[in-house]
């Protein structure tokens, strides 16, 4: 939720292909956070919870599954948007890279000021290099889709 100011923009957005336009940004910038974190994940216990209230939004995250992990979240903004998913990733280590192909979709809610608008967000798959010697770092590849299920001819 690091730029979570992206979607009350989009929240004050009346055309539908500026909501679009927000939202893809939102979930852009929110992978290049990637870059800046390549450290080991939060590794949670079973039914373990994290929850965080800001003066923009409420957000609560489940570890649903230990093996393999699962965390179950949902964001509620107070600008009316709301973001849900259920982060599953299936991991692959080739003694090179570690590579984590996401088995989820992200969803994103504009509430009912948009009609409850609805966004479906395919994620790209994740790659840690250099685990083992020299700088790790992540890397991005194949392809991210943000469909709008109210508006199901929208791509972006």
């Amino acid at each position: 939720m690091e730029y979570c100011e992206l979607l009350d923009i989009a929240m004050e957005q009346t055309d539908p292909i500026r909501r679009l336009a927000f939202v893809a940004t939102y979930v852009i910038t929110n992978l290049t956070s990637l870059e800046k974190n390549s450290t080991k994940p939060f590794n949670p216990l079973l039914g373990e919870t994290f929850e965080m209230v800001t003066d923009k939004f409420r957000f609560i995250a489940e570890q649903v599954s230990h093996h393999p992990p699962i965390t179950a979240l949902e964001c509620q903004g107070f600008s009316g948007y709301k973001v849900w998913s259920c982060n599953r990733g299936k991991t692959t280590f080739n003694g090179k890279c570690l590579t984590i192909k996401p088995y989820y979709k992200y969803y994103i809610e504009m509430g009912p000021k948009h009609n409850n608008e609805r966004y479906e967000i395919d994620l790209p798959t994740i790659s840690a290099h250099n685990l083992i010697i020299g700088t790790p770092y992540l890397d991005l590849s194949g392809v991210s889709t943000i469909k709008n299920l109210s508006r199901p001819n929208e791509l972006c």
